[in-house]
């Protein structure tokens, strides 16, 4: 019976726990995006566009318009998709904007990072190449330079967007 009732227990615990889903937004293609704790989903205004396009889509030989735009009260998350241009060139345009700026770029096959502080500002700017040739870039705005380094660096963004 003292058995019984210890099982009973251990069954009733393990069944009351439950595993926090964590949310995610859609992007395409069976793509999705992690949300943290505290970053919502909100709505594109002409004034997120007009900063996304200040900081992040001013180069007039491709383009990469806002598809969705993410706040949390310690930064903001923008995220583009470039088309009219392929990876290869775009990694090119890239690494010009860093070496203009002074900022940092990493490149490998599949991914690109771009970080650097303009205006008080630390941006971050991460793109990734899927299988099928589709291309997402990710860009993000702190005025904190803690908040840059540790949440929206190449890995923690790299490993917010998942396929399911």
């Amino acid at each position: 019976m003292k058995y019984f009732l210890l099982f009973t227990l251990i069954i009733f615990a393990l069944s009351s726990c439950s595993i926090k889903n964590k949310k995610s937004i859609f992007i395409f293609n069976d793509l999705y995006l992690e949300l943290q704790d505290g970053e919502s989903l909100q709505e594109i205004f002409s004034n997120v566009n007009n900063k996304y396009s200040k900081y992040f889509n001013n180069d007039t030989s491709f383009q990469m318009p806002l598809f969705r735009y993410i706040t949390h009260h310690n930064y903001e998350l923008f995220i583009g998709l470039p088309f009219k241009i392929d990876f290869e060139n775009l990694a090119k345009q890239k690494k010009k904007k860093a070496s203009e700026i002074f900022g940092n770029f990493k490149l490998n096959a599949e991914s690109i990072f771009v970080s650097y502080s303009v205006d008080d500002l630390y941006l971050s700017e991460y793109t990734v190449k899927f299988v099928d040739g589709s291309i997402i870039s990710i860009a993000a705005i702190s005025s904190s330079k803690v908040f840059s380094d540790s949440l929206l660096n190449e890995s923690n963004l790299s490993k917010r967007i998942n396929k399911r």
